[in-house]
């Protein structure tokens, strides 16, 4: 069965499958690469929804602050905090925290991976074990992980 091809060189025959492989053939046609226009259209198209998102996110922010639903001891304005942390950042404080925050998740992480590797390996390869303690790893995955979190 031959197959016609339309405008869009695109085969238009009865048979379907025909019809995907000829549209399949044109993804191999190179693409003609994007102008710098084109390029930041595309880059502003991803990054207006983003900045738009963060603008909501200090307006609800300043809007809950300058209601006095919290007292400001609890919830500063966006400015108040803006500028404490910037004054931070020159601070060796702020780096010193960031890195003793560091090494602690990846020390919990390595150990999350060491427990978890062990104990799912025991857990697979010793029946009774599985039987024993199965049901209760079933349960705990259906937990969120901020319950987890010790207050």
């Amino acid at each position: 069965m031959a197959a016609n091809t339309g405008a869009t060189g695109v085969a238009t025959s009865a048979d379907p499958e025909a019809a995907a492989l000829a549209g399949l053939d044109r993804l191999e046609v190179p693409q003609v690469r994007d102008s710098a226009g084109s390029r930041a259209k595309r880059i502003w198209g991803a990054l207006w929804p983003k900045l738009l998102a963060i603008g909501i996110v200090l307006a609800v922010w300043e809007l809950v602050y300058l209601s006095g639903w919290k007292s400001a001891a609890i919830l500063p304005s966006p400015a108040a905090v803006f500028s404490d942390l910037w004054a931070q950042l020159h601070t060796a404080l702020l780096w010193q925290a960031i890195a003793t925050t560091l090494r602690r998740a990846v020390i919990g992480f390595g150990l999350a991976i060491i427990i978890g590797v062990v104990v799912g390996a025991l857990v697979s390869r010793i029946k009774p074990l599985r039987a024993a303690v199965g049901s209760m790893i079933t349960a705990l995955q259906t937990m969120p992980s901020i319950a987890w979190f010790p207050f």
